[in-house]
């Protein structure tokens, strides 16, 4: 047993046994190292990712490997979810870094195999080579350190701060979400959604940016008709003012040439804007239909092997179905297909289920592996969620062959070699709907109603056979960012499905207030990052937190979320603002927002919600994190989409919808609802009925009390 056997977390525990003598990261190892003048082997990983455990069975459960690793090396094993900022930057897992006694890294790579092969370093070469070379040549090694720390510091610079003679105003507005936009566009996959070649994770950033950017350049008829018409007189000060809010150039053209410009300007807003939502509904259709959908137990597995969305990577992450449950959200707002509302009900029915902790809180993930039978000694990959052919015309009798047909099953599997690198899913298939509704019911000679009813039945069939299976382990950890980020999705949804029991609403209440009375020091403002441990919160405990709590309080109008939103802004802002370049030390967008993305987010929806004088320093703070990273807005966009959301934002400002009695909202990423004590002076003629203002610029339009106008104003 190693010096991990005190820890809490599931993952450093599954390497409590290991040979490796394995420190978790703190100030034990790095004395350890310093004083024996080691290097450091630092392993990152987490409790449900399948790589991490195959590595672990090839090389940390091999005495042999282990006593190589203990002989070179002092070995540090990090729980990547503890403590994301063990390194910086973003990369695989497993992650394995060597690091010089002074935590200077010198060599990195993810996954290495037990023995060299085909050109691969095998990892006990490896740790034997940089070991006997920190022994024979050290200061080559310590060169090599500080000239890669140098360029990697240097980078960094270059790419996320500007100069601090930048102004926000000298850059046109929509001249970044423009740029963004025409790439994204480019590397997007038309024929099974998403962008890019395999593997092809969701990317939830980048959809809720080309959300927005659908929202932002979504023309209304009545203008397009005012200017394309020709009807009547359209002064140069509205064709300007058309201009500007749709980032249309004018420069250098002639008067009586303005408002052809403005046409054409505002024609290939209208197809970008069809566009952005096309390229968004189009991915999480592929995406619900596929086999990264759990179709037999609801959720979403974590990503794709291949470019059709079939072959999953089977664990699932909590991070993944709050941001998935946000985007379908939104769909289900903006196109009011039922099927983007199923869909976020199944999501809801999996983390309600399966990652709820009975306090109210939710559970970080379920692991990609399981063990086939109870009977069997090794876990397999998916194991807990393929299905043999036969093994379905056993469970569902004379509905084998409707299912077997509008999923996709084949007697031999449907996974290709390629993508099964272990021969795990040998013989087995991955459910995928391959064929519509009514495709099935044709083939059957049945009609669309019945077949969706049966292949209910049999989905709800396996799910009572998949139960007699060994589950795959759970990590029960309660991280305060994902729990943030689930919060914030599910407070949505609640708003846009009408929740009238309350029943999704009270799950986002209940997980904020878990973590206000177990993970929140009320004296000191300060988050605890996982519950029960000391570890700190970060940033995007902070960020996550915050966006969570202002979307309570815009769909609850309680105003004891806004407070607490408030409180920990501020102590976010002690806590990790950058005091030399601005900002919160960013990062690029991931498979989760970087703390600074959603941080523009808080700041200027504070700023909207508490008004211009109250909410001005938190203004100040957005412009500054914009100009902290400026250059990478301006050079790479794509790298950091919700940072580009943000700018949408800013630039376009938000729309206050003043109510003084409960409403649900539909899709608007720029209107912040903010709620009005009866006897405020917008209230003073009230004669009872509900009534809705629209505020832009620090003043406030007549009331709406119609729902057609509240409608008008929820598109607006």
């Amino acid at each position: 047993m190693n010096q991990l056997r005190n820890e809490k977390s599931p993952y450093l525990l599954q390497h409590k046994d290991n040979p490796v003598d394995w420190y978790p990261w703190g100030p034990e190892a790095f004395r350890i190292a310093k004083e024996l003048n080691k290097p450091i082997l630092l392993s990152v990983g987490y409790s449900t990712c399948h790589w991490c455990h195959v590595m672990a069975h090839e090389s940390f459960e091999s005495k042999e490997i282990a006593d190589v690793m203990n002989k070179y090396f002092v070995n540090v094993k990090v729980d990547r979810e503890e403590r994301p900022t063990a390194l910086t930057g973003r990369g695989g897992w497993p992650m394995t870094v060597f690091l010089t006694p002074e935590l200077k890294p010198f060599f990195g790579g993810t996954y290495f195999p037990p023995a060299s092969s085909h050109g691969q370093p095998g990892f006990p070469d490896l740790v034997k080579f940089f070991g006997e070379k920190w022994i024979d040549e050290p200061e080559e090694i310590l060169s090599s350190s500080n000239d890669d720390f140098e360029k990697l510091r240097q980078f960094t610079s270059s790419t996320t701060k500007s100069s601090s003679e930048t102004s926000l105003d000298t850059i046109p507005p929509f001249s970044i979400p423009s740029k963004a936009f025409t790439i994204l566009a480019k590397t997007f996959d038309s024929t099974y959604g998403g962008f890019g070649g395999a593997p092809k994770f969701p990317q939830p950033v980048i959809l809720n940016f080309l959300l927005t950017y659908y929202h932002a350049t979504k023309v209304s008829p009545s203008v397009l008709q005012k200017v394309t018409t020709e009807e009547g007189p359209v002064s140069p000060f509205e064709l300007q003012h058309i201009a500007k809010k749709y980032g249309i150039h004018l420069q250098g053209v002639e008067m009586d040439k303005l408002r052809q410009a403005v046409a054409e300007g505002l024609k290939k807003r209208v197809d970008e804007s069809e566009e952005a939502l096309s390229m968004v509904e189009f991915t999480m259709h592929k995406i619900a239909k596929g086999g990264i959908h759990d179709h037999v137990g609801s959720g979403f597995h974590r990503y794709s092997v291949d470019r059709t969305w079939l072959v999953p990577h089977f664990e699932k992450m909590l991070y993944d179905q709050a941001q998935l449950l946000s985007i379908y959200a939104d769909l289900a707002a903006i196109t009011k297909d039922m099927y983007h509302e199923e869909t976020c009900r199944d999501i809801i029915k999996y983390v309600e289920r399966d990652l709820r902790d009975p306090r109210g809180a939710f559970y970080s993930a379920e692991d990609a592996d399981s063990l086939p039978t109870a009977d069997d000694k090794h876990t397999k990959e998916g194991a807990f969620a393929v299905w043999e052919s036969s093994e379905l015309d056993t469970l569902l009798g004379s509905d084998a062959a409707l299912f077997k047909f509008h999923f996709g099953v084949n007697a031999g599997g449907n996974v290709m070699a390629q993508y099964d690198p272990h021969s795990e899913l040998t013989n087995k298939n991955i459910l995928m709907e391959r064929k519509t509704i009514p495709e099935t019911a044709a083939k059957f000679e049945s009609d669309p109603f019945t077949t969706k009813l049966t292949l209910r039945l049999c989905l709800e069939k396996l799910w009572t056979a998949r139960l007699q299976r060994p589950k795959p382990h759970r990590d029960d950890k309660i991280m305060v960012a994902w729990n943030g980020l689930m919060i914030a999705a599910l407070a949505k949804t609640a708003r846009v499905l009408q929740d009238e029991n309350k029943t999704i609403l009270g799950l986002a209440k209940g997980a904020a207030s878990f973590i206000k009375k177990n993970m929140y020091n009320h004296e000191t403002k300060v988050l605890t990052r996982v519950f029960d441990t000391n570890i700190p919160g970060y940033a995007d405990d902070y960020a996550f937190l915050i966006d969570a709590l202002l979307e309570l309080y815009q769909t609850s109008h309680e105003v004891e979320w806004l407070k607490w939103a408030v409180d920990l802004q501020t102590t976010m802002n002690d806590l990790f603002w950058d005091e030399v370049s601005g900002g919160y030390f960013t990062e690029y967008d991931g498979a989760e927002p970087t703390p600074s993305s959603i941080a523009v987010k808080n700041l200027l929806r504070l700023e909207a919600i508490l008004g211009s004088t109250s909410g001005a320093q938190y203004r100040e703070k957005a412009e500054k994190t914009f100009l902290a990273n400026m250059n990478l807005l301006q050079k790479s966009p794509r790298s950091i989409p919700q940072m580009v959301t943000g700018w949408i934002t800013y630039t376009r400002g938000y729309t206050e919808i003043v109510i003084a009695t409960y409403s649900d909202t539909t899709f608007n990423p720029l209107a912040t609802v903010v709620q009005i004590p009866t006897n405020d002076s917008c209230e003073s003629d009230s004669e009872g009925e509900g009534r809705v203002f629209l505020c832009e610029d620090g003043s406030c339009n007549a009331p709406v009390t119609s729902l057609d106008g509240l409608k008008a104003i929820f598109s607006a």
